[in-house]
């Protein structure tokens, strides 16, 4: 595929984009790219760097600084650009890419999963966006007639055995469940677009949590293009104490792993405690959106200076 084609399909990708936004009256911001904090999450490395004598981090995800400021406007805001995932690199990976991110004031976790559809439906040049819609625990009740929030360790552990290449003991709960929805659920995701949702509690991230039949679980979103994951969302967590206690736990986890120590954006616990107003947000891997409408297996050759080149 030629380069330009590339470059084309892309700036129609991000017009419609910012079009369905503007129409939704969800303001533009620019957001830093470098920050005196970083993300806690165990599951993602910053890059660091030095500069003027302080720490500084490229931002994974522009989130941090579009809350602060949806808690100081309270206006409906998003961002598209430049994010940096340390170590993330393969065939729909690489540690600088290109992600949409937005919150909507007033939204719950349904409407910002139809906002989302409908976002991406825009983005395609399609009418609409027909999505199965499915839950975690309908998911794993289907394949393995198991309730993924009240599982313990000795009814999954023999499930990843049977069903995965993993054969070594499990750490946690979470870790088996993660094995199982990466090796067995997701690869069956036949659908041309699936919204998988309400997460088990310690997959929360920054969502809320809420009780559904029982049921802890995270208010939380996923949308994919058959197996490829495109968006995730949440319905944003707004307590800022228990935005506190998150941190300190990811903290726990990577030490606990050997992982870098990073540091806690106080800034968003203050904006959390000075009030920000019930919404929901989610974030759009733009480079994968892009290698999906234009039926690529990858998103390597839309890039005009891949990382090895750059």
């Amino acid at each position: 595929m030629h380069i330009e084609a590339a470059l084309l399909a892309r700036q129609q990708l991000y017009r419609r984009a910012r079009d369905y936004l503007r129409e939704q009256d969800v303001l533009e911001v620019e957001t830093p790219l470098l920050g005196s904090a970083g993300t806690t999450d165990p599951q993602i490395e910053s890059f660091q760097l030095r500069a003027g004598g302080q720490t500084r981090y490229l931002q994974t995800s522009p989130e941090f600084f579009l809350k602060r400021l949806v808690a100081s406007t309270g206006r409906s805001v998003y961002s598209l650009g430049k994010v940096f995932r340390n170590g993330e690199t393969g065939r729909w990976h690489n540690p600088e890419f290109s992600m949409l991110e937005w919150y909507r004031v007033g939204f719950n976790l349904q409407g910002i999963m139809q906002d989302t559809c409908q976002l991406v439906a825009a983005c395609l040049g399609q009418p609409e966006l027909q999505a199965h819609r499915v839950s975690y625990r309908e998911l794993f009740e289907q394949h393995f007639s198991l309730n993924p929030h009240r599982a313990e360790l000795p009814e999954v552990e023999p499930l990843v055995h049977q069903y995965t290449s993993y054969q070594a003991p499990l750490v946690s709960v979470a870790e088996g469940l993660q094995l199982l929805m990466d090796q067995v659920i997701e690869p069956g995701f036949y659908s041309p677009f699936t919204l998988l949702y309400h997460f088990p509690a310690d997959q929360c991230a920054l969502a809320r949590l809420t009780d559904c039949e029982g049921d802890p679980v995270a208010e939380r979103f996923e949308l994919y293009a058959g197996q490829l994951e495109l968006a995730n969302g949440y319905h944003e967590l707004t307590d800022a104490d228990e935005q506190a206690h998150r941190f300190a736990n990811d903290l726990q986890q990577r030490q606990q792993a050997g992982q870098p120590q990073v540091t806690v954006d106080q800034a968003l616990v203050e904006a959390l405690r000075s009030g920000m107003p019930d919404c929901a947000g989610v974030s759009v891997g733009m480079d994968r959106l892009l290698a999906h409408a234009m039926q690529l297996d990858g998103i390597q050759p839309l890039l005009p200076f891949g990382w090895s080149q750059s």
